[in-house]
């Protein structure tokens, strides 16, 4: 979304792993953990506030998580900033799909959604699901949609450090 001169534009960038170790397939229980990198490639500094996931698993069931920030925080980046945290899901299958969107604010009080298309929770070796594409992904929005995550790792470094 551009305002007159204003350029808010939230890069998002996801990876995901299968945590074997905290899976228990012959019970339903698969565990992926994800990592996300928002870089404010904008050109005005932005907060995320909020976050929306929906979370889909190959039997169609749906799991929805909003929250304020992510990892207990709410990030504040000025362009170029970036923003890496780690978090994680657990389904009911071996395979399944993540998207969502982040509330955003900019420092003069412009709000806007920079969105998370869909990404791919998969076993090592699982055909994924065909609404969803490969599990690492790079996505470049315009505010206007939105985004939204969990977290473990945290850190800031210049966007063109990913």
């Amino acid at each position: 979304m551009e305002t007159g001169t204003d350029k808010y534009e939230i890069s998002i960038a996801v990876a995901t792993d299968y945590v074997v170790e905290q899976s228990e397939p012959d019970v339903g229980r698969y565990v992926f953990a994800y990592t996300i990198t928002i870089a404010n490639v904008g050109d005005k500094a932005a907060r995320l506030l909020s976050r929306h996931w929906v979370i889909t698993d190959a039997n169609g069931k749906v799991q929805e998580v909003s929250g304020d920030g992510v990892v207990g925080e709410q990030p504040r980046l000025n362009p170029g900033e970036s923003f890496r945290y780690s978090s994680g899901a657990v389904l009911e299958t071996p395979v399944g799909a993540m998207q969502g969107r982040y509330r955003m604010q900019a420092d003069n009080g412009t709000s806007f959604d920079a969105p998370i298309p869909p990404f791919t929770l998969a076993v090592p070796g699982v055909p994924p699901l065909a609404f969803a594409p490969p599990s690492a992904l790079t996505c470049r929005s315009r505010a206007g949609t939105g985004q939204i995550s969990f977290g473990g790792i945290r850190n800031r470094r210049p966007a063109g450090l990913l």
